[in-house]
């Protein structure tokens, strides 16, 4: 084809990615054609109606085998119906997760989930995580660089908070909530108790909703571990010894005592959170003296590293 000038060529209404442009260079004598693809940068990816960033702009071409599906970037994948991934390596990478929406470089998702920004996750079902955030617990979110909320229903916000129980809330750096229902607010927080909420500055060890802790004791020795919960009833159907664990500066702790028969705690000791063994005080009557048949009480609370036991006894069954 000789070289002819754009203004002489006809004109056309219909085009694809794959049909060509027809440039001339800025004198008019020279005529070049180039593909639609080349010049947008996009082209039809394999899946119905999606869109792909062209082959040409990347090292790894984006893949978009998903119905209407988009991909823009290197490597980038949106291979489920209605997925969207933007940016390097940014993946919705099978098709079962349908409506996945990524974006950012090395963000991930599974279905109806969304991840925005560098490293981010939403690889549960309808999670969200954002600014470097990993959710994987399903309907849950996480934001800040490392958050992370692995149970079902969780929040997690701010840098490395954690909230890997079902409906669990951990707000603040390094915060945790490790439990079901649990609520952490404050920079390195950490909730104990199902149910609880912890709140950095004030004294919140107890818990309003606990749920007690109920156990048989039929061995020589047993613990009271108050990770648990921070209320505890044990039944007695030998006479043992107690180790009263996870014991907590400030902490507040019931414990109630089942008397199955003639039967005493022959010794209690004690270990603190992060460990340490303190000094144990107890009231008028002292640890061993449960009453036989009936059920005893200690209310337990632990100051400036030291545990004071206040025991209640002779409540009848």
């Amino acid at each position: 084809m000789a070289n002819v000038k754009i203004s002489a060529l006809p004109v056309t209404t219909t085009t694809t990615v794959n049909d060509y442009l027809v440039k001339n260079n800025s004198g008019e004598t020279t005529t070049n054609k180039v593909l639609i693809s080349n010049v947008l940068g996009l082209t039809k990816g394999s899946g119905a109606d999606s869109i792909k960033s062209a082959s040409f702009l990347s090292t790894t071409p984006a893949t978009s085998t998903g119905q209407s599906s988009v991909a823009i970037g290197d490597d980038s994948e949106a291979n489920a119906d209605y997925a969207t991934a933007y940016g390097f390596r940014a993946e919705v990478f099978d098709a079962i997760r349908v409506y996945g929406t990524a974006l950012g470089a090395y963000s991930r998702v599974a279905q109806y989930s969304t991840a925005v920004g560098y490293n981010s996750l939403g690889v549960g079902a309808y999670s969200v995580g954002i600014g470097g955030g990993q959710a994987s617990g399903g309907s849950d979110i996480a934001v800040g660089r490392s958050a992370q909320s692995q149970g079902q229903g969780a929040v997690a916000m701010g840098y490395g908070a954690s909230a890997t129980g079902n409906r669990s809330i951990s707000i603040g750096q390094a915060s945790v909530a490790d439990l079901n229902d649990a609520v952490a607010l404050g920079y390195n927080v950490n909730t104990k108790f199902s149910g609880a909420t912890a709140v950095a500055g004030l004294d919140t060890t107890g818990n309003v909703t606990d749920t007690p802790y109920i156990t048989t004791v039929s061995s020589g020795s047993f613990s009271c571990n108050f990770n648990i919960a921070s209320t505890q009833k044990f039944i007695l159907n030998q006479s043992s010894t107690m180790n009263l664990i996870e014991l907590r500066n400030g902490g507040k702790y019931r414990i109630l005592f089942e008397n199955g028969g003639t039967y005493n705690l022959t010794g209690v000791t004690a270990t603190l959170e992060g460990g340490g063994t303190p000094n144990i005080y107890y009231n008028a009557g002292g640890r061993a003296n449960l009453t036989h048949n009936g059920q005893d009480i200690w209310y337990v609370d632990v100051i400036n590293s030291v545990v004071y036991v206040t025991q209640f006894a002779n409540y009848t069954l």
